[in-house]
């Protein structure tokens, strides 16, 4: 991740234009995370498992994908997806300047952060 993120962040400074860095964004709500809990059908209806505590990523499993479900399968789930908004929401509201998204440990997606980079 982090030799993508630097080879992102040098062509989006070619181009002018602003870079928002996620490769931490979702540290200790991915799959299998260790303080985290997986939201699945079972428990989301009945016993919905909160932002804090859910991981912030789901398996995308077709069997359609030409490259294999392992290499596609990982995507940002419901609380993943407000985390990524809210990131770039704050990025918006800063107007210049490049940023990484950091999630803040115990807390739910609408408590993401930016620090300049």
């Amino acid at each position: 991740m982090p030799t993508i993120a630097t080879q992102l962040k040098t062509v989006a400074d070619s181009r002018k234009v602003r870079f928002l860095d996620l490769q931490n964004a979702f540290n200790g709500r991915e799959v299998c995370a260790k303080d985290s809990r997986q939201a699945t059908e079972e428990n989301s209806a009945a016993d919905p498992v909160a932002g804090d505590v859910s991981e912030w990523i789901r398996w995308a499993v077709t069997g359609f994908s030409p490259q294999g479900d392992i290499q596609e399968s990982m995507h940002p789930n419901y609380y993943g997806q407000r985390a990524l908004g809210r990131c770039l929401r704050l990025m918006y509201e800063k107007k210049t300047g490049n940023f990484a998204c950091r999630n803040t440990k115990g807390a739910g997606p609408n408590r993401m952060t930016l620090s300049d980079i």
